[in-house]
């Protein structure tokens, strides 16, 4: 089965063998039977041709083709087995590229503004289903501007009024946050301060330092330590190496005194009165 195009004039090939399947010449004068759309037969009188070789031709006119659906031919000779040939005929084939872009011919039409289109129409023109369409393109395109142009003109933008009110509530809002805001009052940050220099007072006044006579006597349990710390350390074949330095760091803070014959004199921090004396010679110490 072959699909050819409606309402064309079409040649048809077809080949003749006898009853062995050997080819058949020399044949003229067929009978040809024509089913258009799967309907009954009727006999037509295309014009033939030989080809040779077994080949022979028939041409089907347009009338023959104007029928869509099942196409069946049926050719007989009296010297040559039958040949039965079925076609199936459309509105629209590839094959119709080769054609002239008339109506009814081309797949394709070009529109005014260049652009290509599917072409609808039949063979005489008209349009299958609906109006004529010159440019598949153009409408399309005029569609998606007007679908545009309903989007647009849709849109409905707040006005001025509807605008100040929006602001006037974010205003409102932002004055009401500020407003809720509980910071503390003048009077409260007066009184923060003010208590500053009173708790600074108040550390200041409880202190309480030493009196005279406190650090008097602190110094005094001093003198005495500093003397019972050193109480014994008298530079003599009895003493250590340490108490040997002991002696010699108070001697060169001046608190111990080389009278006359190595004996010393070990004095408080008022370098006069004599805390105990050291006789080198004869090997102790005397305390004052």
């Amino acid at each position: 089965m072959y699909d050819v195009q409606r309402s064309i004039q079409l040649t048809v090939p077809f080949f003749c063998m006898d009853s062995n399947g050997d080819a058949v010449t020399g044949l003229s004068t067929f009978t040809v039977y024509l089913s258009k759309g799967s309907a009954a037969f009727a006999g037509i009188s295309p014009s033939e041709a030989e080809l040779g070789y077994g080949w022979y031709t028939i041409v089907l006119s347009t009338t023959d083709t104007n029928t869509l659906g099942i196409m069946t031919v049926v050719i007989t000779h009296a010297s040559c087995k039958q040949v039965n040939l079925q076609f199936r005929v459309h509105e629209r084939i590839n094959d119709g590229l080769a054609y002239p872009l008339t109506a009814g011919r081309g797949l394709l039409v070009t529109g005014a503004a260049g652009y290509v289109a599917p072409d609808l129409t039949n063979a005489t023109g008209a349009l299958v289903k609906g109006t004529h369409i010159t440019n598949f393109n153009d409408i399309s395109q005029t569609n998606a501007q007007s679908a545009a142009l309903a989007a647009i003109q849709a849109y409905d933008p707040p006005t001025d009024t509807e605008m100040d009110t929006q602001f006037a509530t974010v205003t409102s809002l932002a004055l009401a946050a500020v407003q809720a805001y509980d910071g503390p009052t003048k009077a409260e940050m007066d009184t923060a301060f003010a208590t500053v220099p009173s708790l600074a007072l108040e550390a200041i006044e409880a202190f309480d330092p030493s009196t005279d006579t406190e650090m008097d006597a602190k110094f005094a349990a001093l003198n005495d330590l500093t003397a019972a710390g050193v109480w014994g350390y008298a530079i003599d074949d009895t003493q250590t190496a340490q108490d040997g330095i002991q002696w010699v760091m108070a001697y060169a803070a001046g608190k111990i005194v080389n009278t006359t014959g190595n004996i010393y004199v070990y004095y408080a921090f008022d370098n006069a009165t004599p805390l105990f004396t050291n006789t080198a010679a004869a090997g102790g110490r005397t305390r004052s």
